[in-house]
């Protein structure tokens, strides 16, 4: 585990977590099966009192909550840890000082207490440049250099932005 600050935010297993939700998520996973995908993968290496395992609700926590809404199931898990002080007593045991406890303990609340305020927007989608340019190609057959055509874009189905309908 690398830990480098006292932040919710600040070890690797919270980043890596976190970043691979979002990149699943934006291939078009849904939010269910990625939370399913990394906490299997995850509790199969770690045992489930293991305090990794606290990053990685974490992670889902958070990632979950920018994309519509935290499951119960987890919010009542990440809850339990930090109410219990399950994550403060780990980090005790991995060396922390008085002074970093009480820095995490006050991070762990707010955290707590933002994932517990119903976000206003849900995180969009984000394509890659290979989705956009394989979604928009358009193939016209049989036209060579000198023809002349036109084009007609279904604004209502998505076929561009209408400041520009003409090639």
């Amino acid at each position: 585990m690398g830990c480098w600050g006292m932040g919710i935010t600040q070890s690797d297993e919270y980043c890596e977590v976190y970043e691979r939700f979002l990149e699943d998520y934006d291939s078009g996973m849904l939010v269910a099966d990625i939370s399913k995908n990394i906490l299997e993968e995850y509790q199969q290496e770690f045992d489930e009192n293991d305090g990794i395992l606290h990053d990685v609700y974490f992670a889902l926590g958070k990632a979950q909550w920018m994309c519509g809404g935290i499951s119960d199931d987890l919010f009542h898990r990440i809850r339990q840890i930090i109410e219990s002080g399950e994550n403060l007593t780990f980090l005790r045991e991995l060396g922390a000082s008085d002074k970093d406890l009480i820095i995490r303990k006050r991070k762990l609340d707010l955290f707590l207490q933002g994932l517990s305020t119903p976000r206003g927007k849900t995180r969009k989608r984000k394509l890659s440049k290979k989705q956009v340019i394989t979604e928009s190609v358009v193939v016209f057959p049989n036209i060579h250099i000198g023809d002349v055509f036109s084009v007609i874009f279904d604004f209502a189905a998505g076929g561009g932005n209408e400041a520009g309908n003409s090639l």
